[in-house]
């Protein structure tokens, strides 16, 4: 499999910037929890994503 290079769309970006910002406004007694909670879900995301890659791939080789 070839590596790609990944982009990101400015709509990406601003998102980013958007989470960044809204993680510096979590106080720092709880910060560590939202970011723990936030990584989570963009995991799950991830997971899903490529769960239906791979569904995809399966439907389409086998």
């Amino acid at each position: 499999m070839a590596k790609q290079e990944k982009g990101y769309t400015p709509e990406q970006i601003k998102d980013a910037e958007k989470l960044c910002q809204l993680m510096q406004k979590v106080p720092d007694a709880k910060r560590q929890m939202f970011s723990v909670s936030v990584l989570a879900y963009m995991n799950g995301f991830e997971a899903g994503i490529a769960l239906g890659r791979d569904m995809v791939q399966a439907q389409t080789t086998g």
